[in-house]
C-alpha cells in the first residue's frame, strides 16, 4: 500500500503496453513532481532508480499506474519509439534547460522527440500543453521580442493622426442602405485584408508558436458551424 504522505491518487495496473497509456491530469501532474528532482543531463535510467529508492509514494504511484519501475524507465527514456511518458519528460526536460515553457520552434530545435510525434500521441498541440497545465496559447515572449514590441507600439503612437484616418475609413465601410449581399461581399474583403494584417503583425513579433492568423482560423471555423440565422441576423448592426 502506498504510504500515507502520497498525494497522488493512484490505481492498482500491470505493466502498461507503451501504445495504451492515456495520461491523466493526476498522472501529468505526478511526471511534473518527477522532474523537478531531475537536473539538465540527468534524465537517465541511474537517476530514476535512485528517485524511486528515497521516495515510496513515487514508486508505489509508478507500480500502480504503469507498472514495475524497470518497465516505466524504458517508457520514460524512449525517445525512438516516443509515448506519451517519454513525450512530456522530454518536454519538461527542455523546459527546464531554457527556464520557460517550450514553443514549437523551441521544441523543433532542442528536442530529440519530433513536434509531430506529440501531435500524434496527444491530438494537437494545444491539447498537450492543457494536460501539463500550461497556457494553450502561449506565445515565446523574450526580451528581443518584447523590445519589438514596444518598438511597434512606439512607432503606432507616433502614427495617431493615421489611424485616426483610418479609424474614420472604417466607419464608411458599412453603409445602412446596403443589402445583405453588398454587406458580405465587403466582409469578405474586410476578412481578406485582416488577414493580411495579420501576417504582418506574425512577422513583426517574431512569430515563434501560436500566431494571430491561427486565431484568426480558429475564429473562422466556429463561424462556420453558426447557424446562418444567428451569422446574419443582426449583420446591419456593423456599420
Amino acid at each position: 500500500m502506498p504510504d500515507k504522505n502520497s498525494k497522488f491518487k493512484t490505481t492498482d495496473m500491470e505493466n502498461v503496453a507503451a501504445e495504451d497509456i492515456d495520461i491523466s491530469k493526476g498522472q501529468a501532474e505526478f511526471l511534473k513532481s518527477l522532474m523537478k528532482y531531475i537536473r539538465i543531463g540527468e534524465l537517465a535510467p541511474m537517476k530514476l532508480r535512485r528517485l524511486f529508492n528515497k521516495s515510496n509514494h513515487m514508486k508505489y504511484f509508478v507500480n500502480e499506474n504503469w507498472g514495475d519501475e524497470e518497465h516505466f524507465i524504458s517508457l520514460a527514456l524512449d525517445e525512438k519509439n516516443s509515448n506519451q511518458i517519454s513525450q512530456i519528460l522530454y518536454f519538461l526536460n527542455v523546459k527546464n534547460k531554457i527556464e520557460r515553457v517550450p514553443t514549437k520552434q523551441d521544441m523543433n530545435e532542442l528536442s530529440v522527440i519530433d513536434i509531430g510525434d506529440y501531435e500524434k500521441k496527444f491530438k494537437t498541440w494545444e491539447n498537450f500543453l492543457d494536460l501539463l497545465g500550461f497556457d494553450p496559447w502561449y506565445r515565446n515572449n523574450d526580451s528581443d521580442i518584447t523590445k519589438k514590441l514596444k518598438n511597434i507600439r512606439k512607432a503606432k503612437a507616433n502614427n495617431s493622426r493615421t489611424d485616426d484616418y483610418e479609424e474614420q475609413e472604417k466607419s464608411n465601410l458599412f453603409l445602412k442602405n446596403d443589402t445583405l449581399e453588398e454587406t458580405i461581399k465587403k466582409i469578405n474583403e474586410l476578412r481578406t485584408t485582416i488577414k493580411e494584417n495579420f501576417e504582418k503583425k506574425d512577422s513583426e513579433e517574431n512569430y515563434a508558436d501560436y500566431s494571430y492568423v491561427e486565431m484568426f482560423n480558429l475564429l473562422e471555423k466556429y463561424i462556420e458551424i453558426m447557424p446562418n440565422k444567428s451569422k446574419y441576423d443582426n449583420i446591419k448592426d456593423l456599420s
